[in-house]
């Protein structure tokens, strides 16, 4: 027997949170919100709310080695950065500038503007702002947009009501965030 990777088993649904979390805060292009929407939709509140906590410690994990790389190569990885879809030096510029002058508070602007994680995260080091106190301010923001995030999903889920599918609610779900960065690609095509 072949082994498989569905979303159905919860246990598999927590290790891609985990390892999703992990992966955004350093490279991985695709905000978190994308899983906690998709089991929110298919699987319901309960396995939604497990969902966003795996997310939020792969996050703080991704976090811890993003702020490690930007003390210790910090050029190297602003210059992997720049070149990455959806940032470049003008969301980098940014990102440095808000934390520069709000300091640590600086990541609720970022978070909230949309400013990629790993994009703050290694200007923080750079700035030698608190790790402690960054890793607290972000996970709550964090926390805050993916239960937003899951809450909206929640809601039109309800709205949609068990004459959809999971299957359909899954793929209404993936769509909207495909919308979503389609227009995230052209807002950033525009303005690089």
């Amino acid at each position: 027997m072949v082994p498989t990777m569905e979303l159905t088993n919860e246990s598999t649904q927590q290790r891609l949170a985990l390892a999703w979390g992990f992966a955004e805060a350093i490279v991985w292009p695709f905000a978190p919100e994308v899983v906690a929407s998709y089991v929110a939709a298919t699987k319901g509140p309960l396995p939604a709310v497990r969902v966003v906590g795996f997310l939020l410690a792969g996050m703080a994990a991704g976090a811890v080695v993003a702020y490690a790389l930007g003390v210790f190569a910090y050029a190297p990885m602003l210059a992997f950065y720049e070149l990455m879809p959806l940032i470049g030096p003008g969301v980098l510029e940014n990102a440095h500038e808000n934390l520069r002058v709000d300091d640590v508070f600086g990541i609720v602007f970022n978070h909230l503007g949309g400013t990629p994680t790993r994009a703050s995260t290694i200007h923080a080091a750079s700035l030698e702002i608190n790790l402690l106190a960054y890793l607290f301010i972000f996970l709550f923001v964090a926390a805050v947009r993916l239960l937003v995030a899951t809450g909206i999903t929640l809601t039109l889920s309800a709205t949609l009501g068990k004459s959809w599918s999971e299957a359909r609610r899954g793929k209404v779900a993936l769509a909207a965030w495909g919308v979503l960065y389609a227009f995230f690609a052209v807002t950033w095509l525009l303005g690089n």
